[in-house]
């Protein structure tokens, strides 16, 4: 991972992705869980078990970057799977289980049979998917395409961005997997401010305020999280409501190129004059109002949803 045809060096490159993947990863699916592995010397340690808090994941990651981080030895790959497998098998049958492997070297140790445990993935319904950063590779092509995932090799640092970040958004379920539906416990806090100071269970520190879970009255300083106390799920409406644009996506909309009916109007969001002679403009198929190309791109990634749709409801 000292390489550097990533520039500074792999290992600093896949820290600052890595980042940016969590902060990104969280926004758009804000109730999930994401728990880091390190693979080396044979051997693969947890850096940060499943928890929902991105600021505390972020924190672990750049505090123990050259403690775990380390890139000695030789990778294996059955080892990681393991240790991700174990922690994964616990996940209620409601939620998805993925794992996504960051891999720079070009061979893997392994101390038995993997594709052994390639088929346990596939028994747990465990969907594995790979970012190799060297060369592609006949037992991760094996790994994927046994279990539904996504092979990757980046062509190098804007790609290995896009790359990660298309990761982000849930993978689609099939019609005919059979998915058991389960009523989950979760928790609303309000943030509250205190004349006195009190003890967080997240950090165990002193502070004059916090969320205060709603069963067990502890308190934490940062949503989404778990309760340290009860184990239930703290997050806002916000959050929840983030959480349901992956299944009502906006549809994707269409460009106007009628070279004979000449269209010039504002753009719907930003109000900004449009000539479909000089510009490209889009039309929603929904509720067909126009709009720009930038607005179209801020509405699909981060938006998620259509504003002319959103004013025929009002």
């Amino acid at each position: 991972m000292n390489d550097r045809d990533l520039k500074p060096t792999r290992k600093l490159v896949t820290k600052e992705f890595l980042c940016g993947f969590i902060k990104e990863f969280f926004n758009q699916n804000p109730i999930s869980q994401l728990g880091l592995i390190a693979a080396h010397d044979k051997q693969a340690k947890k850096i940060t078990e499943l928890a929902g808090n991105p600021n505390q994941q972020i924190r672990t990651l750049e505090e123990m970057t050259e403690e775990l981080l380390h890139d000695g030895g030789e990778f294996s790959l059955q080892n990681a799977l393991k240790v991700a497998m174990s922690s994964l098998r616990h996940i209620p049958p409601y939620g998805s289980r993925e794992i996504l492997v960051i891999m720079g070297a070009l061979s893997t140790c392994d101390p038995g049979d993997i594709h052994e445990t390639i088929d346990g993935l596939n028994e747990c319904k465990i969907r594995a998917s790979v970012i190799s950063l060297a060369a592609q590779t006949h037992v991760c092509h094996r790994l994927t395409e046994k279990t539904n995932g996504k092979y990757s090799v980046i062509l190098g640092k804007a790609n290995y961005k896009d790359i990660l970040m298309s990761h982000v958004k849930p993978y689609s379920i099939h019609a005919s997997q059979k998915v058991q539906r389960k009523w989950i416990q979760m928790g609303f806090p309000r943030k509250q401010s205190n004349n006195y100071p009190d003890l967080c269970q997240c950090h165990k520190e002193w502070s004059y305020g916090g969320y205060y879970c709603p069963k067990c009255k502890s308190k934490s300083c940062e949503l989404p999280t778990d309760c340290q106390v009860c184990g239930r799920t703290l997050v806002s409406s916000s959050h929840l409501a983030r959480c349901y644009h992956h299944l009502f996506p906006v549809p994707a909309y269409d460009e106007i190129n009628d070279e004979k009916n000449r269209w010039i109007g504002d753009c719907f969001s930003c109000h900004r004059e449009l000539d479909t002679n000089e510009v490209v403009v889009v039309s929603c198929p929904e509720c067909n109002q126009k709009f720009c190309v930038d607005c179209d791109q801020y509405i699909h990634e981060s938006l998620h949803n259509c504003p002319g749709c959103l004013s025929l409801s009002l």
